[in-house]
């Protein structure tokens, strides 16, 4: 009788960082995960605060606007750790277009 009774355990093949810039790629994937789940969980609670205050949350242009937003303080948070967002450059030319704005309106001001 030849039973094996030795339970084989599975491999486990998960490589950890190697060198220096692994291990700052894998800080920077686990930063950006911790941005992603306060991003989302303190955005939904506001999406569902807001329906609940009588708000149309499910309006398509409401949807867009909000996920705009959401993507907006996402972006925030990644830059305050020093992080990359696909919509920085964006969210930059917007600033300096309000910012325009506002200078104008003080020249419009200062006419006056």
């Amino acid at each position: 009788m030849s039973a094996n009774n030795v339970i084989k355990f599975p491999k486990f093949t998960a490589s950890h960082p190697q060198t220096g810039e692994e291990l700052g790629q894998y800080f920077d994937q686990n930063k950006k995960a911790y941005i992603d789940y306060i991003t989302d969980h303190y955005c939904s609670h506001l999406y569902n605060k807001l329906g609940s205050h009588g708000f149309q949350i499910l309006d398509d242009d409401f949807i867009t606007n909000f996920s705009y937003s959401v993507e907006t303080i996402r972006c925030a948070l990644y830059q305050t750790l020093g992080l990359e967002h696909p919509l920085e450059e964006h969210i930059n030319d917007m600033l300096e277009i309000i910012d325009l704005d506002d200078d104008i309106d003080d020249d419009i001001n200062d006419l006056d």
